[in-house]
């Protein structure tokens, strides 16, 4: 097979991210990796985008200019070592069908369903298609900044986390947020993408087209003080860490924002007024080991909606604490959510799970919407989603038995979030609605 295509590989999927951290699931399940030395393979497979990784790259990459005599070995050991995590039931020194010898080196299977790389860098291309319209091009690049929430190889022992390979697609992807602001402003949508852009202007706090680019679409969404503030941040930083002034980029962009009329003060609507639910369980104790995690599902806060959704995908095998992990965050960012905290227990563990109309008109009580005189699902859904519109709602959705109870229960609304929790992978909510993935294994002994 050709590994620059995106058709879909047959048999059970493994399913593979790298950007935001290195991870692997196998039929709905999160795959223990193995060491740091194990990690880094994986990741340098996973950014080689299913061309072949020479062993002698892989090598100086993963140990350095000067590696051990076994380094060759203990390589090829790792490759048999992740072989067989994909595949449990693989004989020893077979080939399996996902990582392969090619030549003086290994290639990884990948496609647009299995990888986020792979669809991150297709929704590009689609993005990039002669006459595409600024709209669309907008959303494509939304919808692959999304996937991007973390840097590349994310979690790795540095320097490794600074390889040319993972460079090489940090750039893409700021290169990909940069072309986002300009179509978007061209069609007056800049805000859409601001979450992404401050989340990068975090990570790269020196780059100046990219902090122009946050002060327009910031300035474009009404946000003239913070995109003031945003100028003199990167201002000061310029001033004492190089030594220099901002560049025309940015002197283009203040002098912009400063063009532009102060937006009136909003009044605060009836519906603002209203009385917010509050359903969240208390707040468990701290919980240690999980800054990692949280740091993931921090990152949903700050990425745009995908197809209106802002979803944070907790998951892991039973007794891990998921609940804990859930309730610990939602209580962290509540805050955010001033007009109302929504909790329910799906029932995932009983083999049903709860019926999403049943849900649907707890919340809708909940939300004080009057009552239906149509009780049909999709009534009860539109009535929801009529509810929850122009308000900012946290919903946890605890114990789900699927992406498909997830669905049925989403809000709809880009000012709500939603932390569901699994023991399954809700690769559907990852894959196609958008979300943020933050699945936890054991914390580390100690």
């Amino acid at each position: 097979m050709d590994p620059t295509t995106d058709a879909l590989l047959p048999g059970p999927k493994i399913y593979f991210s790298l950007f935001g951290g290195v991870r692997a699931w196998r039929t709905q399940q999160p795959l223990q990796v193995g060491p740091p030395q194990r990690q880094a393979l994986l990741a340098l497979l996973l950014a080689a985008d299913g061309r072949v990784a020479g062993v002698d790259h892989l090598i100086d990459t993963i140990w350095g200019e000067r590696p051990s005599a076994s380094a060759t070995n203990l390589l090829h050991r790792h490759v048999g070592k992740l072989r067989r995590t994909f595949e449990p039931e693989l004989p020893a020194r077979a080939t399996g069908r996902w990582l392969l010898r090619s030549g003086n080196g290994y290639r990884l299977l990948v496609d647009a369903i299995s990888c986020d790389l792979r669809r991150f860098r297709l929704l590009n291309r689609e993005a990039e298609a002669p006459g595409t319209a600024p709209e669309t091009e907008t959303d494509l690049r939304t919808q692959a900044l999304a996937l991007a929430a973390g840097p590349p190889g994310a979690g790795l022992p540095f320097p490794l986390t600074q390889a040319p390979p993972f460079a090489v697609i940090e750039r893409e992807l700021l290169d990909t947020a940069r072309a986002a602001a300009a179509a978007a402003l061209s069609c007056g949508r800049g805000g859409r993408i601001v979450p992404h852009l401050i989340a990068l202007a975090a990570r790269h706090p020196l780059d100046e087209p990219l902090h122009a680019a946050l002060i327009d679409c910031l300035a474009a969404g009404g946000q003239r003080a913070e995109a003031l503030d945003v100028y003199a941040g990167i201002r000061r930083r310029l001033d004492e860490e190089l030594g220099v002034e901002p560049g025309p980029e940015l002197a283009d962009a203040r002098r912009r924002v400063l063009a532009r009329p102060e937006p009136q003060p909003r009044r605060t609507s009836a519906r603002a007024r209203r009385a917010a639910p509050t359903q969240l369980p208390p707040a468990p104790g701290t919980i240690a080991g999980r800054d990692r995690e949280l740091t993931a599902a921090d990152a949903t806060l700050t990425r745009a909606p995908t197809a209106g959704h802002r979803i944070c995908a907790v998951t892991g095998l039973p007794g891990i604490g998921k609940t804990h992990f859930a309730l610990h965050w939602a209580h962290r960012v509540a805050g955010h959510f001033p007009d109302g905290q929504l909790y329910v227990d799906l029932g995932g563990a009983d083999g049903t799970g709860a019926a999403p109309h049943d849900v649907l008109r707890g919340f809708l009580r909940a939300l004080g919407a009057p009552a239906a005189a149509d009780t049909s699902a999709p009534a009860l859904a539109a009535a929801f989603h009529q509810a929850v519109r122009g308000r900012r709602l946290l919903f946890v959705l605890d114990d789900a038995r699927g992406s498909r109870q997830v669905r049925a229960l989403l809000p709809g609304d880009p000012g709500c979030l939603v932390i569901a929790t699994s023991r399954f992978c809700l690769t559907g909510l990852i894959a196609h609605e958008g979300a943020q993935p933050v699945p936890l294994e054991a914390p580390p002994a100690g």
